[in-house]
């Protein structure tokens, strides 16, 4: 039996169903080999960015996704990761986010403009 190619195509919603990160992945596996890989993405805790988890687990910091626009800490809530696999039908996990106990943290601060 020979392998085929399989596409998967995921896409992560944040609590308002806005879609955060997009994905579409193409797996050709060699004829004649049989394949059991398992892909896995992460999400990064709220407290941790990359460069941190990279220090401490360079393989995992390879499979972070990295959300983009309003900070996670401000998208309490219920997010969605949906997911297919060779065009079947969607699939949907779904996690929760609260905040985190104790006074928010602190917005990042800009930085000034150089004066000219």
């Amino acid at each position: 039996m020979s392998a085929q190619a399989t596409t998967v195509d995921a896409q992560l919603l944040d609590p308002e169903g806005t879609a955060v990160w997009t994905r579409r992945t193409r797996f050709d596996p060699e004829p004649g080999y049989y394949y059991t890989n398992a892909w896995v993405w992460a999400i990064l805790p709220i407290s941790t960015d990359r460069s941190t988890l990279a220090g401490e687990n360079v393989r995992l910091a390879l499979l972070v996704i990295e959300v983009q626009g309003k900070p996670v800490r401000e998208r309490v809530g219920e997010w969605t990761l949906r997911a297919s696999v060779g065009g079947l039908p969607a699939r949907s996990l779904k996690f929760t986010l609260s905040a985190a106990p104790g006074p928010p943290s602190p917005s990042p601060v800009p930085s000034p403009a150089p004066s000219p």
